[in-house]
């Protein structure tokens, strides 16, 4: 689940050693974010190889003794008065040298596969934020369970929505007779488009809210933020003699 991360206190607590961790880069759309989605998210791995169960050899006489440390695990070295001892290289400290490596795997004990988990994306996500799925990493030689796999989201940039946190800006252009004389004008949001009043007299890069149509304000929530919408007004610039008579009337009365 979403933040459950292990520590290893866990791992000393319950005894068993864990594979390595697999990293996983999601790309989540704007769109996404306010309600959730599953995605079929597809990466590799490496699984316990199922005809030797991750031992590197089917039989136990396919072993031996390694012979470069008489099956102790470690070789002693003389180092000026004092003598020590160090991991066998040749068997890697194990003390044993398989004879007949598995077939299945060439005795490494892993295979690797490609995978393809359905996972749900909850709402509100943010980029950087990761997501947990239990055991779905790497299995290793030697280890009891498999490592776990990490989501690491990224939320798409949209070309309409700027996304500022939670909330949502967007910008509309409307013409100096609507701000003059107020209107009302279709405009997008993430649910779809709406309409919005615009009082007379508005004036240029007014900031108008729409509440509840931004992005969930909390992982998994339905609480919602609010778009923001700057209006900009559109002034004319081919005017005709009659339009610049009437505009300079406006201008006297006001």
């Amino acid at each position: 689940g979403f933040g459950n991360f292990s520590s290893s206190g866990n791992k000393r607590r319950n005894h068993q050693s864990k594979g390595s961790n697999v990293h996983i880069s999601v790309n989540v759309d704007l769109e996404d974010v306010v309600s959730g989605k599953s995605k079929d998210i597809g990466f590799r791995r490496n699984h316990s190889c199922d005809t030797c169960s991750g031992k590197g050899y089917e039989s136990s006489s396919d072993i031996h003794s390694c012979s470069a440390c008489s099956g102790t695990g470690t070789i002693t070295q003389k180092a000026a008065f004092m003598r020590i001892s160090v991991a066998c290289s040749s068997c890697a400290g194990t003390g044993k040298k398989i004879k007949n490596p598995c077939k299945g795997c060439g005795g490494s004990g892993v295979n690797s596969e490609k995978r393809t988990v359905s996972v749900f994306i909850p709402s509100g996500i943010e980029s950087g934020m990761k997501l947990k799925l239990d055991r779905m990493g790497n299995f290793e030689p030697g280890a009891d369970i498999p490592g776990d796999a990490y989501l690491s989201i990224k939320v798409n940039n949209n070309d309409f929505f700027e996304k500022r946190g939670s909330k949502l800006l967007t910008s509309e252009t409307i013409s100096f007779t609507q701000a003059a004389l107020g209107s009302t004008i279709r405009v997008r949001t993430i649910d779809g488009s709406v309409d919005l009043m615009i009082p007379k007299g508005t004036q240029p890069s007014t900031v108008f809210t729409i509440p509840g149509a931004g992005l969930p304000v909390e992982v998994g929530g339905s609480r919602r933020d609010s778009q923001k919408i700057s209006v900009q007004v559109q002034v004319p610039t081919n005017l005709s003699k009659e339009q610049v008579r009437l505009i300079k009337e406006l201008e006297d009365v006001v």
